[in-house]
C-alpha cells in the first residue's frame, strides 16, 4: 500500500515538474525572428536600410555638416517623414536599449500620380517581447487618438486614427518586427511579403544579388530601383526635364549605395546590377573598357556640368546602343534620321565619326546662355590623330558640297583667338549628331559647328560658343588646371566607364531650370545652402558582372561674385613681381610683361596669351 502511495506521489511530482517546465518554456519562448528586409514588398522604389538608426536620426538634427544641410532642405517632419514620426513615439527605444545592433528599414513605394507611400520596419531585439512592444506602442498612440484592430492572414493589424493633427497609422508586430505605415494597403502587402516569402529579396534575383554586396558597417545602405525611383521626383521637374529624366528608368535596374558622410562630404558607393533580359543604358557603358578620361584638358574651368564615358570598342558600343534604342522605342526614329542625313549629304555618320574617336566621348555645358540655358553646350571626343581628323572633316565638307550644292564658304569658317592664332571651323548642315551617335543623354547639343584642338574634336551649337571654349583652352583656363577640381577628383579612381561632374557654383541656373516653378522658388529661398554643396561627382566602373558606383557631394565655400578682369591667363606658379606694361613694336599694341616664382617670363597680349 505504501509503495503504491509513493508511486502515485512520485508520478504526480514528475507530472507537475513536466507541466511547470512546459509552461515555463512556453512563457519564455523567444519570438520568431525575421530579417527586416523580409517585410518589404517587391514594388519598392527606394529602400534605406539604416544600420545605426540613432546616429542616422541624430545626424538630421545636429546643426552642423552636409547631412544636416541636406536634411534641412528635405524639411523632415512628422508629416513627410515616417522615420521622424515614429521617432517621436519612442519606437526606437528598443533598439537603443539593446546590446546588439538592430537595424531599421525605411522604404518608399509608388502610389500613382507621382506620389509614394512610406513603410518603416523596426527590428526588435530578441530579448524584448513583441507583445510588450505592441502594447506600449498602442498606449503611446492612444494619447493622441483611437486604436482599433482586425485580423489579416493570421496577423493582428492595428489602425490608429488621430484626434488631432498627427497622421493616421497602420501597424503590426510579427516575427520580431514592428511594421508601420500611413497606408493600410502597404501594411497588408508587407504582411503578405513576410508570411508568404514574397518580399523584394525573395521575388527579385537582381535585388538579392546586390543586397549581398552591401557594407553593413556603414551608417546606412540605400537600394534604388531605377525602373520606379524616377517616379518619386518627376512631379517636381519642369516639363522639359521631366521627359529627359523619365528615361532614367532605362539607365539601370537595382543599385546599392553605402552611405557615409563627414562634416563636408557625403559619399554613396556600391554596386548596380543589370537584368539579363533588359537592355538598359548601363549595358552600353559596360560594353566598353574602363579608361582614364582626359576631357578636362579642354573643358573650361567655368564648366557647369559634363557627362563623359569610355569609348574604346566601337562594335560592342553600336550593338548595345541599338538594343537599348529599340528598348526605349527610339531605334526606328534614329534609322530614319541616319537615312535622311545620308540621302541629303552622302555622309554615313556612324562609319565616319566612330572611326575617328579615341578613348572617350563627352557632353558638357559651361555658363548658361541668356535665352537658352544650353546654348553653350558641347560634344567632345578624343581623337586618334588630330591631323587625320582635320583631313576627314575637309573630305566631309567637300562631299557635302558636291551632294548639296552648298558653297564652301557656308561650310567652312575660322575663329581667331588673336592676331597670330586662328582655327578652322567646319559647319555641318544638319543637327542632332550627338544623340544619333551616343544616345539621348547627348540630345541637348545640336552641334553644327566643329573644330579640332589639343587632339580633341569639339562640336558646338554656334560659332560664338565654339570660340568661347577654344579661347579658354588656348589660355589653359581649363578644369585640368583648376586646383578645386583636382582636389575634388581625389575622391575618385583614375579610370572610369562613366564620369558625371556638376558644379553648383557655375551651374545654379541650369540646376534650377530642371524644376517646376514651385520647386524653383523653394530652391531660390535656400540658394546659399545649395551653393555650399559645391561639387557633385558620379563615377561608374566595371566590376565583374556588375558596375561599381561612386557618388560624392562635397561642400565648398565660394565667393559668389567673380572679379571683373580685362584679361586672364594661367601661369605655371605665383606672380613674383608687379606686372609691367610694355609696347609691342611690331603692331604698337600694349602688352603685359610678368615673371613667376619659377623665373619664367611671360609676354601677354590683351587676350591673355
Amino acid at each position: 500500500m505504501k509503495k503504491k502511495a509513493f508511486l502515485i506521489i512520485g508520478v504526480t511530482v514528475i507530472l507537475a515538474v513536466i507541466v511547470f517546465l512546459i509552461v515555463y518554456i512556453l512563457n519564455n519562448k523567444a519570438d520568431k525572428q525575421s530579417e527586416a528586409i523580409c517585410a518589404i514588398p517587391p514594388e519598392s522604389a527606394l529602400i534605406i536600410e539604416i544600420n545605426y538608426p540613432l546616429d542616422f536620426i541624430n545626424s538630421t538634427k545636429e546643426e552642423i555638416g552636409i547631412f544636416y544641410d541636406l536634411s534641412g532642405i528635405l524639411d523632415f517632419s512628422c508629416n513627410n517623414s515616417l522615420l521622424h514620426y515614429i521617432d517621436t513615439l519612442d519606437a526606437c527605444k528598443y533598439i537603443e536599449s539593446s546590446d546588439v545592433n538592430k537595424n531599421i528599414i525605411w522604404s518608399f513605394h509608388p502610389d500613382g500620380g507621382g506620389k509614394f507611400n512610406q513603410l518603416l520596419v523596426v527590428n526588435i531585439p530578441e530579448e524584448v517581447k513583441q507583445e510588450k512592444v505592441a502594447d506600449e506602442f498602442k498606449v503611446k498612440l492612444e494619447e493622441s487618438g483611437k486604436i482599433s484592430n482586425r485580423d489579416f492572414q493570421g496577423v493582428k493589424l492595428y489602425e490608429f486614427k488621430s484626434t488631432g493633427q498627427m497622421p493616421g497609422l497602420h501597424f503590426y508586430v510579427k516575427n520580431g518586427l514592428l511594421v508601420v505605415s500611413t497606408s493600410q494597403k502597404l501594411v497588408e502587402e508587407s504582411v503578405e511579403s513576410l508570411m508568404s516569402t514574397k518580399s523584394v529579396k525573395d521575388i527579385s534575383k537582381e535585388f538579392a544579388d546586390i543586397y549581398s554586396t552591401a557594407g553593413k558597417k556603414e551608417i546606412a545602405n540605400i537600394y534604388v530601383n531605377m525602373s520606379l525611383f524616377p517616379d518619386t521626383f518627376l512631379k517636381y521637374l519642369s516639363d522639359q526635364a521631366n521627359e529627359s529624366f523619365a528615361l532614367l528608368k532605362s539607365f539601370s535596374y537595382w543599385a546599392e549605395l553605402d552611405l557615409s558622410f563627414d562634416e563636408q562630404k557625403l559619399s554613396l558607393n556600391g554596386f548596380s546590377g543589370m537584368a539579363d533580359s533588359i537592355p538598359v543604358y548601363s549595358k552600353v557603358l559596360n560594353s566598353q573598357i574602363s579608361t582614364n578620361l582626359k576631357c578636362a584638358q579642354v573643358l573650361p574651368d567655368n564648366t557647369s556640368y559634363y557627362f563623359a564615358m569610355a569609348f574604346n570598342n566601337t562594335e560592342a558600343f553600336r550593338q548595345s546602343l541599338a538594343e537599348y534604342n529599340e528598348h526605349i522605342g527610339q531605334k526606328q526614329l534614329n534609322i530614319d534620321k541616319y537615312s535622311e542625313i545620308k540621302e541629303s549629304t552622302g555622309l554615313d555618320i556612324n562609319t565616319t565619326f566612330y572611326s575617328l574617336i579615341d578613348n572617350e566621348v563627352c557632353y558638357a555645358v559651361t555658363t548658361p546662355g541668356a535665352h537658352d540655358k544650353y546654348e553653350n553646350s558641347y560634344m567632345i571626343f578624343g581623337l586618334k590623330s588630330q591631323a587625320s581628323a582635320e583631313m576627314e572633316l575637309d573630305n566631309i565638307i567637300q562631299g557635302i558640297k558636291l551632294n548639296t550644292g552648298i558653297s564652301e564658304s557656308e561650310l567652312k569658317d575660322k575663329i581667331r583667338i588673336d592676331e597670330n592664332t586662328s582655327l578652322d571651323v567646319y559647319i555641318l548642315p544638319f543637327e542632332g549628331l550627338p544623340e544619333l551617335l551616343f544616345g539621348h543623354y547627348f540630345n541637348k547639343c545640336s552641334v553644327k559647328y566643329v573644330c579640332c584642338v589639343n587632339n580633341f574634336m569639339i562640336f558646338a551649337n554656334s560659332k560664338n560658343s565654339l570660340f568661347k571654349i577654344v579661347y579658354d583652352v588656348v589660355l589653359h583656363k581649363t578644369l585640368e588646371t583648376s586646383i578645386y577640381y583636382n582636389l575634388f577628383l581625389e575622391n575618385f579612381s583614375e579610370s572610369s566607364n562613366l564620369f558625371i561632374y556638376f558644379s553648383m557654383f557655375n551651374g545654379m541656373d541650369i540646376f534650377k531650370n530642371l524644376f517646376n516653378e514651385q520647386t524653383r522658388s523653394a530652391i531660390s529661398s535656400n540658394e546659399d545652402v545649395f551653393y555650399s554643396f559645391g561639387n557633385f561627382g558620379y563615377q561608374i566602373n566595371q566590376s565583374n558582372e556588375m558596375l561599381y558606383n561612386n557618388l560624392v557631394i562635397k561642400q565648398q565655400k565660394y565667393t559668389i561674385e567673380k572679379p571683373q578682369t580685362i584679361w586672364e591667363s594661367r601661369l605655371d606658379t605665383t606672380v613674383a613681381a608687379k606686372p609691367a606694361l610694355v609696347i609691342n613694336h611690331d603692331n604698337s599694341s600694349k602688352e603685359i610683361l610678368v615673371q613667376d616664382y619659377n623665373n619664367n617670363l611671360y609676354l601677354l597680349s590683351n587676350s591673355g596669351r
